[in-house]
């Protein structure tokens, strides 16, 4: 077994008092424990004396995170910092070629809006409209982090029309594109003239 020299203190191998410094130098107070390798504690009961939320580690693709954020970290693509979100998308009648839209957190969800109206090939409010009516981007503004992965469903149609969502993720947007049941393509500005449309957004944020 290769033994490691640990510094205990602010800067080992001695233990210095918050008022004192190391050689007249003011930036080595900082007290801590550090390893020049790997560092291994074997025994059960040895006990932290910080909270999770206040023991930091460096992750090379989440950056800083707390001992806390570790212990509740989403096991989907092996990255840290993942975090699940519940919203939902209000798309109501705007103007004779808009529409207009509200998101809304349902749980750890993000929410933004109301927007009254968005033309289509148009945008407001971190959201926007194809120029054909038919695709609503949430730009990644809206978005806690960036979206990674994202489920829909339609909650609420109060229109006449049968429709599909088909949600996907650009750039960390959230792209949702509505056809009829055939795979056409519809005009939201059109359809929700009748009637509201909810969808439910469940998605993994990268924070």
């Amino acid at each position: 077994m290769t033994l490691k020299r640990i510094w205990i203190g602010s800067v080992g191998p001695f233990l210095f008092d918050d008022a004192e410094t190391y050689k007249d130098d003011p930036t080595m107070v900082h007290k801590g424990i550090r390893s020049e390798g790997p560092l291994s504690l074997d025994d059960s009961d040895v006990e932290m004396g910080r909270s999770g939320s206040d023991m930091t580690f460096k992750d090379p693709s989440a950056g800083t995170k707390t001992l806390s954020q570790l212990g509740s970290a989403i096991q989907a693509d092996g990255l840290l910092g993942r975090t699940l979100r519940h919203s939902y998308l209000d798309i109501t009648d705007g103007s004779v070629t808009g529409i207009g839209v509200q998101l809304v957190s349902r749980w750890n969800g993000n929410s933004a809006g109301p927007v009254v109206n968005i033309e289509k090939g148009g945008s407001s409010g971190g959201f926007s409209l194809d120029a054909s009516g038919g695709v609503v981007t949430i730009d990644d503004t809206n978005i806690s982090g960036d979206a990674v992965t994202v489920m829909t469903n339609i909650s609420i149609n109060g229109t006449s029309v049968a429709v599909v969502v088909q949600p996907s993720i650009s750039s960390g947007d959230i792209v949702l594109s509505f056809t009829s049941l055939l795979g056409v393509a519809v005009d939201l500005s059109l359809l929700v003239n009748t009637g509201n449309l909810r969808i439910d957004l469940l998605y993994i944020a990268s924070a």
